[in-house]
């Protein structure tokens, strides 16, 4: 009875996530000048161990989390700042 509970309390809480949902492909513009800095993602499975190595690094990357970071804060400012 207890799980019974415990599950609708947590679909509860999670209903308006998925009425929210974003296809994250509907972010992806195609007028892009440098292929380089294009997002690309694949949902199929990753075929060598290096491939894997080398995609979890630039997950990774300790630079480039602080660099995302420092950037959404300073957006969060611009949009939400002291003044707005």
């Amino acid at each position: 009875m207890t799980c019974i509970i415990m599950y609708n309390m947590i679909v509860e809480d999670e209903r308006d996530t998925y009425q929210n949902y974003n296809d994250p492909t509907k972010f992806i513009m195609d007028n892009h000048t440098d292929d380089d800095q294009r997002f690309q993602y694949s949902t199929e499975r990753i075929v060598t161990l290096s491939t894997y190595m080398i995609n979890r690094e630039q997950l990774r990357n300790r630079e480039s989390h602080t660099a995302l970071k420092n950037d959404l804060i300073e957006h969060i400012w611009q949009k939400f700042g002291a003044g707005n």
